[in-house]
């Protein structure tokens, strides 16, 4: 998406939200299609990496072509000092697709990510860009945190899923696409579900606040159906994003357009 495309301005905000971060791709395709264009992108977590895609001049539609072709388990490497996973492999896939550097993108962007030294959540606008990204989107008991500078990264959904605040200044209102509904469940059984589901609510309550600070809030609630890890379900995650920008058309473009 070259920043001289031409469209109405909209700086987005996206979500944190594991595989249900590709349904950001189908969101987006639907809101060109509606005739805006990203002016600037902030994101955290899954949203960044889609973010620093679609601001390296990518469609969305290319995007999610290209993690099809991936086998997400070839993008974790086993580091079996701490047991956990290396962003190794998905850094690799970053530098071979992306630029390196913030300055390099074709439009703003910034990245968050946790700091598990400070305890904060950081905003990245530049310098480089593949180790803040590969930090922000590092689940924390999946993956090892991403050393840069003086920071331990992990993931940025951790403390502010839904980074409003640190949205680059350009023309256009502020869209908030959320991809984290929270609904009752069936209970969870294995630990693995059950840290999931924990996660999940942690996230979402650090969400809530931050809808306000939006002029549109676009949230499919059919998300609530995939798991925060299904990889089997990519397309699926991308045309309920789709499909349900789609049918709130006309709420969207008045409340980016008032």
């Amino acid at each position: 998406m070259n920043q001289n495309e031409k469209g109405i301005p909209v700086r987005l905000v996206l979500s944190g939200g594991g595989t249900r971060g590709f349904a950001h791709l189908g969101m987006v395709t639907a809101l060109l299609e509606m005739g805006f264009a990203p002016s600037a992108i902030g994101g955290a977590s899954a949203g960044a990496v889609v973010g620093a895609f679609l601001c390296s001049g990518y469609h969305p539609e290319e995007v999610l072509s290209i993690f099809l072709d991936q086998k997400p388990f070839d993008l974790a490497a086993a580091s079996f000092n701490s047991g956990l996973l290396s962003t190794r492999n998905i850094e690799k896939l970053f530098r071979k697709l992306l630029p390196e550097d913030f300055a390099d993108l074709q439009l703003p962007l910034a990245v968050v990510a946790t700091d598990l030294i400070s305890g904060q959540w950081l905003t990245f606008k530049e310098g480089k860009l593949i180790p803040v990204l590969a930090g922000s989107c590092a689940v924390p008991g999946l993956f090892r945190p991403v050393h840069h500078h003086q920071f331990m990264l992990v993931d940025g959904g951790v403390l502010n899923n839904l980074p409003v605040e640190a949205v680059p200044a350009a023309k256009g209102k502020i869209a908030g696409l959320h991809v984290n509904p929270v609904t009752t469940v069936a209970a969870p059984t294995s630990s693995f579900r059950i840290l999931e589901r924990a996660f999940h609510l942690g996230v979402y309550s650090n969400t809530i606040h931050r809808v306000s600070m939006t002029d549109c809030f676009i949230e499919p609630p059919g998300l609530a159906k995939f798991r925060v890890f299904d990889f089997t379900s990519i397309e699926k995650v991308y045309l309920e994003g789709y499909e349900y920008v789609k049918s709130q058309q006309d709420r969207i473009r008045s409340e980016l357009l008032l």
